[in-house]
């Protein structure tokens, strides 16, 4: 059994107290992770917050909670930190790192991760950023049924045509886009072919989104709608398929997927949640989810309003299992916009409106800095705030805001 580390960070830091005292939200971490959750992998974490704050990556194969001190933390008891130590003098970040065994039968285990700081005076732990990982191994057997759209990928998409290039074939035999179908669902030559090739795929915008999910109930069997054999006039008013936005889309690093591929867009009514799944498609594709981008490594992603890109790699042909659930929302997404991102005097500062006023909640990402840290409403300013402490200039960096309303706004930091 590992030691319960949320009471352990609170008696360092008490044994800490010669040190300068920081208020809790000079020690509010940010964390940046780079690597993928695979089998024999090695993943690292780097956190940041003003000097002489504790701060530890708590992981653990549960997603809790955990209450000490009648509070909540979003991460189960049995759980060990990567790293735990304190910022240095200069501020810079402390880092650490997690080499997953190669163990085959780890495939499928999520890792539930949550950043803690605490400072010297008073001694409270504050939380940043929390999310979930799932270990993947190299030859995956199946996948999370999904719906890809002409916004995720298409034969025109600069991403498609250097990956054609690059397998000496052309883009319409890497999506099928010249042989769509109504009846039956191919398997894509991407799949069929060039299973291990590594891509980048944009994720549209709310309203014109890339990804959609089905309900855990369908009109139809879910074999059926994967293998394509629901006649056309079946596959409108199809209740409950949602589209996939940031916050969800973070989550699914890892995780493999079989999707139906459409050559055109998704048509979504809401109240009631309505969707047309009439057109043409291209087949399937298999895929596992590498890492979440903030959008503009892309041509297709640099709007102001473009959702997270999908680093994935393509995966031979594979049974579908279950489809992939993410919450039904009967609303169309939530309008957010950030009203500042400035980095002065080693300290980034975030701020944030939505068209829901309190009622939404946000997250804000920095590229290379931190992701998906809570954004916290400040009802006096009627607005969300992010502050975070960096040694190092953000200036420059993209900074992405989403709600889990499904808004999503990009500008970079001043």
């Amino acid at each position: 059994m590992v030691k319960p580390l949320i009471p352990h960070l609170l008696s360092v830091a008490v044994m800490a107290t010669a040190l300068t005292a920081q208020a809790p939200r000079d020690c509010v971490p940010s964390l940046w992770r780079t690597g993928t959750p695979a089998v024999g992998g090695t993943l690292r974490f780097s956190l940041s917050a003003a000097p002489q704050c504790l701060l530890a990556q708590l992981l653990s194969l549960d997603p809790g909670p955990t209450s000490f001190l009648g509070r909540s933390f979003a991460i189960g008891s049995n759980n060990f930190a990567v790293p735990l130590a304190v910022v240095p003098a200069n501020g810079q970040p402390v880092e650490g790192s997690l080499t997953i065994p190669n163990q085959p039968a780890l495939s499928g285990v999520d890792i539930f991760q949550l950043a803690v700081g605490v400072g010297a005076g008073p001694i409270e732990p504050v939380v940043g950023p929390a999310g979930r990982l799932r270990i993947h191994g190299s030859n995956p057997t199946s996948g999370r049924v999904v719906i890809l759209t002409e916004q995720a990928l298409d034969n025109g998409h600069g991403a498609v045509i250097a990956a054609a290039a690059r397998l000496r074939t052309t883009a319409e035999a890497l999506t099928n886009d010249n042989q769509t179908v109504l009846f039956g669902n191919p398997w894509l030559g991407w799949s069929a072919n060039h299973a291990g090739d590594v891509v980048t795929i944009p994720m549209g915008q709310p309203g014109n989104e890339g990804m959609f999910t089905l309900p855990a109930t369908t009109p139809w069997p879910l074999s059926a709608f994967v293998a394509g054999t629901i006649p056309q006039p079946q596959l409108d008013n199809v209740p409950g398929v949602m589209a996939v936005r940031n916050q969800d889309l973070a989550a699914m690093v890892g995780q493999t997927f079989v999707a139906v591929v459409y050559d055109s867009s998704v048509g979504i009514n809401y109240q009631p949640l309505l969707a047309n799944l009439q057109g043409e498609r291209c087949g399937r594709l298999a895929f596992t989810v590498l890492d979440v981008l903030l959008p503009g490594t892309l041509a297709e992603s640099n709007s102001s309003t473009s959702l997270y890109d999908l680093r994935i790699r393509i995966e031979a042909p594979m049974a579908a299992a279950v489809a992939f659930q993410t919450p039904a929302l009967d609303e169309p997404a939530d309008s957010i916009q950030i009203t500042q991102a400035t980095w002065a005097q080693g300290r980034l500062r975030v701020r944030a409106t939505s068209a829901l006023g309190a009622g939404a909640t946000l997250t804000a990402s920095v590229d290379g800095f931190t992701f998906e840290s809570p954004m916290r409403w400040n009802a006096l300013a009627a607005e969300y705030q992010l502050d975070l402490r960096s040694a190092a200039s953000l200036v420059g960096r993209r900074v992405t805001i989403s709600s889990r309303e499904g808004g999503s706004y990009t500008i970079t930091v001043q």
